[in-house]
């Protein structure tokens, strides 16, 4: 799964403490995950909303709570965000406006590769 460092903070060993963890993290605004060893937790506010399993259950979680919360997704992710609204939820900007170049630049390239195993 693709996740920028904007989506993601990673600690690498599995005995890593979980506030210590987001303790070192600089305050943020928008929700993130954290992966310590192989457990994936969604943070929001500096505190633990939920574990998920799997990347894309932490990634669906995250994008879940935004929702609810009516959190706006951080700019630096937005791409990234659009993208599976796009593709797994067949969703288009509220707004009516076209998703950004890069997202469908993207969505084209992912487009031809299928085409081509075909």
């Amino acid at each position: 799964m693709f996740l920028n460092s904007n989506l993601l903070q990673s600690r690498t060993q599995e005995s890593a403490n979980l506030n210590a963890a987001i303790r070192e993290i600089e305050n943020r605004g928008e929700p993130f995950i954290l992966s310590i060893g192989t457990s994936l937790y969604i943070v929001i506010d500096n505190v633990v909303f939920a574990k998920a399993d799997t990347s894309t259950e932490a990634l669906l979680i995250m994008m879940c709570a935004q929702f609810v919360f009516q959190i706006h997704y951080s700019p630096y992710a937005l791409p990234s965000f659009l993208f599976v609204e796009s593709q797994c939820l067949h969703k288009l900007p509220d707004d009516g406006s076209i998703l950004p170049k890069t997202v469908t630049n993207f969505i084209t390239i992912i487009g031809k590769l299928n085409s081509n195993e075909a």
